[in-house]
């Protein structure tokens, strides 16, 4: 395969189907931080978020919601969102207080630590702490 002429300059957003983009919305913002890109208009069927460095999520309206999880070859479950969170510690310890779903944390020597939580339709997002020191 040959390189294209027109390579791309950034990934603007990801796409994430939804029940219901307002109670999704909620989610991201209360837990991530997350601020509508644009006024919400319930008629467009999405609701487009904005993390930190103008990295955006679309969350778009959807009968069905498939999953987008998946095991890597080693059987651990890898997620499609990944955040980094400065003291994933007392993060942690705050969703679950909230009851909201999350994995077991884990470290890894080269990775740091990490988790999975879950949003209202299920999608799992990795929470990571960032490069161990």
């Amino acid at each position: 395969m040959q390189k294209t002429k027109a390579t791309p300059f950034q990934i603007p957003y990801l796409q994430l189907p939804v029940k219901d983009p307002v109670r999704s919305a909620e989610f991201y913002k209360n837990i991530f931080g997350m601020e509508f890109s644009f006024p919400y208009n319930p008629e467009d069927g999405a609701a487009y978020m904005v993390y930190r460095d103008n990295v955006a999520v679309g969350l778009i309206e959807c009968e069905e919601v498939p999953s987008f999880d998946f095991m890597n070859k080693n059987g651990e479950l890898q997620a499609v969102l990944t955040f980094e969170i400065n003291d994933i510690h007392t993060f942690y310890k705050e969703l679950q207080s909230q009851g909201i779903e999350t994995e077991e944390m884990t470290f890894k020597s080269d990775g740091g630590y990490n988790f999975i939580v879950r949003d209202p339709d299920g999608h799992a997002s990795h929470v990571w702490s960032g490069w161990p020191e």
